[in-house]
């Protein structure tokens, strides 16, 4: 009702953001889940009957066929969305086939060099279709409860369903995905891809896949999810800074170094950025001083000169957390906790902001006419999504290692009965170490589709 409005200023951000979330993630996911069963269970009740048809909804539940259902559901949305905003779509023949290879993480791994052979794998497949808005789901969910709101346990159930099924669908469903031998080979393929060669296997990737694939700046700057996201970034400024007027009202700036040079209304709308800039133009200037330009993207040459693209990536980050969180600790040494949450939030939104701009120049067909004067830029955004990526694929990595343990701990007392295979054919696999003696990795371009419906 109108007065329902009238009356939301009086609950805190915290609370907005809860009811946001119940909105969105609420009990009526179950009729999407349940939707997506029922032709299978009409058709099975008219066939076998009521409880043949209710065992096999269940079997299916069981064996994760939500995780899946809502994993291809976010990919329909992403490319629906993305045929709305630019067209261009078009069918491809996948295929229906269970899958019976073992799809890795990054990509073939030559054993003696150490080196990637074919650069090709799951998470590649999907970082940009799910891992990354399922990370951001789950950094979103733990800051409601921190700034102070709560969405009940049946939202909560929900979000963590919805967060686990785009970061975990295709491992889950992946066979042989926790044995130890391949996932020491899906470790040893991390560091070949993000770190050998001065990352030339990551940068290829992301000028393939998320460069080239865009339509340049002014495309960008019109689309509507850059709209959206300004949006929320008035919205939240405007919100910020009612907090500091409070703040500063209270307690004297003059006390605080940070405000009095900068001045108290501006320490939250100072995008982080400034020194990772400085960074990029000194680091510009030495490579031009030592005549080594570094070329980013010469995949298969490790002997090309330049700075090193990790090691820029991990000062940058460390740079900008600094410059992020120094402004705001008046707020956290005061016990403004939430304030002091709200404007990390906001140097984030404005980073985010600076960083999408920065990549929309750098797809523009005239930056390489700009020769070195566009190498800060270029290190500028190369090493901020190299740390994006490297996070996000650790993290994967880091949460695998628990399905990891608990196949070994299968494997030793029970080595016949494998859960993992049981879970994704609903039938006693083989001796697993039977089959790997058998069946070795397959190569990326023999590798068949991973994700397929219970």
């Amino acid at each position: 009702s109108f007065q329902a409005y009238m009356n939301c200023p009086t609950a805190t951000a915290g609370e907005s953001m809860a009811v946001v979330l119940s909105a969105w993630c609420s009990w009526v996911l179950l009729f999407f889940l349940f939707g997506q069963a029922m032709p299978l269970f009409m058709q099975m009740w008219m066939e076998m009957g009521l409880k043949s048809a209710t065992l096999r909804i269940l079997k299916q539940w069981a064996s994760g066929s939500w995780c899946f259902f809502m994993f291809q559901a976010k990919l329909v949305g992403y490319y629906v969305l993305n045929e709305i905003r630019y067209g261009g779509a078009r069918y491809v023949n996948t295929g229906r086939g269970l899958p019976t290879q073992r799809s890795p993480f990054l990509g073939a791994l030559d054993p003696d060099s150490g080196l990637l052979t074919k650069v090709s794998g799951l998470y590649l497949d999907y970082a940009r279709l799910s891992y990354y808005d399922g990370v951001k789901l789950a950094l979103a969910a733990c800051l409601v409860p921190l700034m102070g709101g709560y969405a009940g346990i049946v939202t909560w159930l929900f979000v963590g369903m919805a967060a686990f099924s785009w970061l975990y669908a295709p491992f889950l469903f992946n066979p042989y995905q926790f044995s130890s031998d391949y996932f020491l080979t899906d470790l040893k393929s991390w560091v070949a891809f993000f770190l050998r060669e001065n990352a030339t296997h990551w940068v290829q990737w992301y000028n393939e896949t998320q460069l080239k694939p865009r339509r340049g700046f002014r495309h960008s700057v019109w689309d509507v999810k850059f709209l959206l996201g300004f949006f929320v970034l008035l919205v939240w400024s405007s919100a910020m800074s009612k907090k500091l007027e409070l703040y500063w009202n209270i307690y004297d700036y003059h006390e605080d170094f940070v405000a009095s040079l900068v001045g108290p209304q501006t320490i939250a709308f100072v995008p982080p950025i400034l020194a990772s800039v400085v960074i990029c133009v000194l680091l510009t200037l030495l490579e031009c001083a030592a005549c080594c330009r570094g070329q980013l993207a010469v995949p298969g040459k490790p002997e090309q000169k330049g700075f090193y693209l990790p090691a820029i990536a991990v000062i940058l980050i460390l740079v900008e957390v600094s410059e992020s969180v120094i402004p705001l600790l008046c707020l956290e040494q005061r016990s403004w906790r939430k304030a002091f949450l709200a404007g990390l939030v906001l140097k984030l939104l404005l980073f985010s902001l600076f960083l999408f701009l920065a990549e929309a120049v750098i797809n523009r067909s005239y930056f390489q006419r700009w020769g070195m004067l566009g190498r800060p830029v270029e290190l500028f955004v190369y090493a901020n999504r190299w740390a994006r990526d490297a996070a996000v694929s650790t993290l994967l990595l880091a949460t695998l290692t628990i399905g990891v343990g608990l196949h070994s701990l299968n494997e030793m007392a029970c080595p016949t009965w494998n859960l993992h295979q049981l879970l994704i054919y609903r039938a006693r696999a083989r001796n697993l170490k039977d089959h790997l003696a058998e069946d070795p990795l397959p190569e990326p371009n023999q590798r068949k589709s991973t994700v397929t419906a219970l």
